[in-house]
Formats: structure tokens, sequence, C-alpha cells
């Protein structure tokens, strides 16, 4: 049968009704269960609820929430029926939530109820409020009326029937649309038609090796391709069993790794920060030494070499390491998990995919020259939502442009050398430059602003930033400016304020110059005196933990703070160590539980260093 004849979701879904009628196990949250027939009964009555709002094939629909159970089964309702989903993370921000919204033009958003006091805008769509409804918010009880809400979810569905989801989207239909890039007010949409989907999710099970058996470990975002394509996607598209645990912190570390064995994993996805973590605060070496086990899988961001085979040396495995872009779905190249295909250092070889390395000319490179890596297949997009001048350079001649410069060694390994693109990589996230110096430039007293990543080893890459004034700007109000529009992850961990930005004969920001700048700022930052004063430890804490500094006093603890129960504590450590040019200890990191322990800490460290 041809890729255009599919019926994709169909098969989908008959694959669904036959699990159910078994009463599988479909997904494993940690703290509650979904199972085949719990899921199956959810995407009927929705199939209704979409049906009585009058949804047609090919509507949009936004999804925004923390609850992932809930997240996975609007998407599978969504896409069975012929909708294009679209997942945004919670923490994005209502101004970057609203352009895109705007941009989409949905005909219906799931929202989390608590979110929506930050969000007016809503009220200009048709919103469902996602709660239990015993956790309803004052302010959603006394206000929610002035929204279009309709309905809450899941209650909502004790209200409707059953209906059997069309499941009639051709292949050329748009099965997702996936915003990744782009800036706040520009947001650039990447289209995925159900044939790359599928296909591409064909080539993950093949590749791979997954079966009903498999039990994936994947609690990467959902907002991002390789959280939601590699996760519950790929689960219901092969018979595995989800695990989707919390998102790792370095308390509950070791935690989540001894449920590899406890959870009898065949697949762990994930990406270089967490393996970096891994590398850095564990002590025991039998993580992967379970007889279920099959395979550690990286992705999202390059995998440093040296990381990468002391992993392997420690744990005596294979770590495989896969190369794509949110425009080839979630992958194209391969490294690993059978020797031919693996090569340590590369991103291994395509798979249902065919690869070009070009040189500015656009002739193709000899071995081990240096181009730029394009790429064709089933699995590229057809482009960038209602946006045709991006889309028209996104490609040439039919083939897929990476922005990714690579060399293919005599073995035909790939090796991915560096970027033309000026795309920031943090933690597995792609974070573009002209978004934060949109809001930077948004400052009354900034006049121009540039933009880099810095090599950091447990996140790949920090946000940094310089701006341009005349004035004498204050570092921790530009970073508390930052905070009101852009997700944690996107704020500068650092910003340099200069008379002027330093530009080449032809008028651009001189990059290299730029990030020469901010690592002798850093490093000149509190080395000449070992008393750091009470403010600069706040403020970095602020900074953190997308908190007003008015709120946060040396006394604050990481069990009253918010934002200090996750990876904020990570992000609190790597940002001290950044400023200071420290490094912390496993055990002095488990032993911060308050900003005055870390300034007592701080100080002992740099006092060290003097003696």
């Amino acid at each position: 049968m041809t890729t255009q004849k599919k019926n994709y979701t169909g098969a989908l879904y008959r694959d669904i009704k036959v699990r159910a009628k078994n009463n599988t196990l479909f997904a494993d949250f940690n703290d509650e269960k979904l199972t085949y027939r719990q899921l199956l009964n959810s995407v009927q009555k929705l199939t209704s609820f979409f049906r009585t709002h009058e949804l047609k094939q090919d509507s949009r629909i936004i999804i925004v929430t923390k609850h992932d159970k809930h997240a996975i089964t609007i998407l599978t309702a969504a896409l069975l029926e012929g909708f294009s989903p679209i997942l945004l993370s919670v923490e994005a921000k209502s101004k970057r939530l609203q352009a895109i919204a705007e941009k989409v033009s949905p005909q219906m958003i799931f929202v989390d109820d608590e979110l929506q006091p930050a969000l007016p805008w809503l009220a200009e769509f048709l919103s469902v409020s996602i709660l239990e409804e015993s956790n309803r918010s004052l302010f959603a009880q006394l206000f929610g009326k002035k929204n279009r809400s309709v309905e809450c979810y899941p209650s909502l569905l004790t209200d409707y029937g059953i209906s059997e989801p069309a499941c009639a989207a051709r292949a050329d239909d748009i099965a997702f649309i996936s915003f990744t890039s782009g800036t706040t007010s520009e947001p650039k949409g990447i289209l995925t038609t159900h044939a790359n989907l599928f296909e591409h999710l064909e080539t993950l099970t093949r590749v791979f090796g997954y079966t009903e058996q498999s039990r994936i470990f994947n609690n990467l975002s959902l907002a991002h391709n390789d959280g939601f394509v590699q996760g519950p996607l790929l689960a219901l598209f092969s018979g595995a069993l989800l695990y989707r645990p919390p998102a790792f912190t370095i308390q509950n570390l070791e935690e989540r790794l001894n449920s590899l064995f406890s959870k009898r994993i065949t697949h762990f996805i994930t990406v270089p920060t967490i393996l970096s973590l891994i590398d850095r605060l564990t002590s025991n070496n039998d993580y992967f030494e379970g007889e279920d086990f099959r395979c550690l899988i990286s992705v999202a961001a390059k995998l440093d070499a040296n990381l990468w085979e002391r992993s392997q040396q420690r744990f005596g495995i294979n770590i495989c390491n896969i190369y794509g872009l949110s425009e080839t779905v979630a992958g194209g190249l391969f490294c690993g998990p059978d020797k031919d295909s693996f090569a340590l250092g590369t991103v291994g070889k395509p798979v249902d995919m065919d690869i070009r390395i070009v040189d500015e000319k656009g002739c193709d490179c000899s071995v081990n020259e240096e181009g730029e890596l394009w790429l064709k297949g089933e699995n590229v997009t057809p482009g960038y939502l209602d946006d045709p001048i991006a889309t028209t350079s996104l490609f040439f001649n039919d083939w897929l442009c990476t922005g990714d410069m690579a060399r293919q060694n005599p073995e035909g390994f790939i090796e991915i050398v560096g970027r033309k693109k000026a795309i920031i990589m943090s933690g597995g996230f792609n974070i573009h430059p002209d978004e934060i110096n949109e809001v930077l430039m948004s400052h009354p007293q900034v006049a121009d602003s540039a933009t880099v990543g810095i090599a950091d080893q447990d996140w790949g890459e920090l946000v940094v930033s310089v701006v341009e004034s005349d004035d004498d700007l204050d570092e921790a109000n530009l970073i508390d400016h930052c905070r009101h529009f852009l997700e944690p992850i996107k704020v500068p961990k650092t910003i340099v304020t200069t008379n002027r930005l330093p530009r080449g004969v032809s008028g651009k920001v001189l990059l290299s110059e730029i990030r020469d700048l901010i690592t002798d700022t850093i490093h000149k930052s509190d080395r000449n005196n070992t008393t750091i004063p009470h403010s600069d430890i706040v403020g970095l804490a602020a900074s953190v933990f997308n908190a007003s500094e008015k709120k946060l006093s040396l006394n604050s603890s990481s069990d009253q703070t918010p934002g200090w129960d996750s990876l904020g504590h990570l992000n609190l450590i790597t940002a001290t160590e950044q400023r200071y040019d420290i490094q912390f200890s496993m055990d002095e990191m488990m032993r911060v539980d308050s900003l005055q322990c870390l300034l007592e800490m701080v100080q002992n460290k740099l006092k060290c260093d003097e003696s």
C-alpha cells in the first residue's frame, strides 16, 4: 500500500481497541496508571464532546497542562478524530502563549485552571479548564465565567456517551504542530503530517526493536517532540508500556534510576543533561544491569564524547545517540543499537533518509570534508505554518537544509561539528537567541542586545547576553525583566552591559567577541573578594526560581520556596558554580537547604581557593 493510501489512525485505533479488550496497561505515571480500557473510554467520550461543540476534521486544539495523563488522552483523541493538536509548556509565559494562539486560531484550548488568571486573552477563545473539581481555585469559582470555558475536564466525560473517532485523516493531513523555535512575537509552527509521524514511528520501532513486551522510560517534556513522540505516541504505535514518572531532581535521581530495575525497563530515553547528572552525582554502577534492559538512548542535544565514553565504560553498555530535528519528527540518523551503526562520537548513519553534506556552493563534500548536512525522507516536514518565506528558506530542491555542519568519515559515520544556525541548545531544549534579544530590547534602557550560548558540562550550553546601553544597568533588574516574558530555561544566566556591542566591518555583531566579553566578566566576578554580598545570592536564586527578590531572603529554604522543588535545586547549584567559578561535590549539593547555607559554602570555597 502506498503512503498516500494508508489509513494510519484507523490502524492505530484498531490496536487500541484490541488492547482495551484485554485491559492492557498503557502508561504508568508512578502515582497512577492508565489502562487501554480507560484510555479508550475517555477517547470515545471526548469524541462525543468534540462533535457536540461542532469541531470538524482539521480543527486545531491547544493543550497546556501539567497533568501528563490528561495531555496524552486529549492528544490521542484529537489525533484519531483528525484534529491537529498543539502541546505547549505550562512554563511558557502569557505573551508567548497568546502569540501562538493567535497564530494557530484554535477551535478549542484545554488549559489548567490554575493558569487561567494569568491568561486574560483566553476569553477570546473557546476553552476547557483542566482540573479536578475538588481542586478548583477560588479565582476560577468567582471569575471563571468570564472566559468562554465550556466545561471542566475530566469531569465533563461523565456527561457524554461514546462515539467512534473518525480515523479518516489522509497521509498529508497535519497530525500536529510544534512550536520549538521563532520569537515571542513571531512564533514558528512546524507542521508534521500523518505520513511524517507514522512512517517515523515505524522507523523508530524497527531500529530499536520495540514490541508489546517493551517498557519505555521517557519523562521528557510533552511540549517537545522527543517527549510525546518517543513517549506516548511510540508506546501506542508499538504496543510498549510507557513509564513516565515525574521529572528528575537531584533528590530523586537515585530513586528514578533504581526504577529501571523495579519497573523492568527495556528502553531508557533521556537527554545529555541527565546523563551528566548521573555521571557526576551517582555512586552505583549497576543501574542498567537488569535482565530486561536493552537500550539507553540519548536525544535532543549533542552528546559530549568524553561523557559518552566515560559513561559507557562505567556502566558497561553502549549508549545510542539519535540526531534529528523537530522538522524530522524526532530523528533521522542513529548511532546504535547495532554494531554496524555504532561509532562513539558520531550520530551514526541515516535510516529511511537520504543525506548530503554540501559546501557553500551546494556541491557534495568529499570524505572528511566539512559541510552543511541536508536531509530528505518521509519524516521531513512540509514546512512552517502560514510562513511561506521560512518554508522556502528551509529547503533547496526538496532537500531540508539543517543548518548543522557535519562530515562523513571513511566508514560512513556522520559527525556533527558545529552549527550554522545561532540556536542555543540547553538541557535538550532549542532556544532562539532572537527571542531573548527581543525581550531585552523591550527594556527602555537597552539599545541593542546579543545572546549566545556558552559551554556547560551539565546543560550543554547556558544562555548569556550582552546589552548595549549608555546607562549603568543592574543585572538583577534585567534578569527580572526577562523573567516576566520568558520561560525559566530561556532566562539568561548572565547579562553584561557594554557601551557598544562589538561589530565587524559589515555591521554584524561579532559573536566570538561577545563570548569572550561574557567569559571575562564571569571569571572576574566576585573572585577578588571572598565576602559575597547577601543580595548576590538572593538575586541569583530569584533568577533561577523565577521569583521576585523581595520574596526571598537568606532564610529562604528548599522546603518553603516555590520553584525549589524540581530541577530548581540543580539549576541553583549550576548557576552558582558558573557565577563563582567553583564546583560542588554531590554531598555539598545535597546539604544546600537554604540560601544562607549556600552563601556560607560559596565563601568557604573562595577562601580555600585563595589559600
